[in-house]
């Protein structure tokens, strides 16, 4: 059985998020399969890894989806009730690369 490589993204929003952790990942999973449908949704396969702080979030997908969760997450203007829109920070194959180094502030901590 072949193992799927994956992506990790730290994504920021524009707005404070008053969501836990179970709350944003469903959120951000009907997100992406409102807009690729569920065959996109089965090769992008995203899963919110950690929650950073209010407006930043780790989230993992496919390598072969990682195209399209970057143009999914750059359409979704709501997430829940909140209207808000996501930016990929940095994004790398390991959680300890991506936490490497300075995005827009040091996570080094998390």
């Amino acid at each position: 059985m072949i193992r799927n490589k994956k992506r990790y993204m730290m994504v920021e929003t524009t707005s404070e998020l008053k969501m836990d952790k179970e709350e944003l990942d469903r959120a951000l999973k009907q997100a992406v399969l409102l807009l690729v449908g569920q065959l996109g949704y089965y090769d992008i396969s995203p899963k919110l890894v950690s929650l950073i702080d209010s407006k930043h979030f780790v989230v993992r997908c496919k390598l072969q989806g990682y195209e399209r969760m970057l143009l999914a997450s750059a359409l979704i203007k709501r997430l829940g009730a909140a209207e808000t829109g996501l930016y990929t920070l940095k994004s790398s194959g390991t959680i300890k690369a991506l936490m490497k180094g300075k995005a827009s502030k040091d996570f080094s901590d998390y």
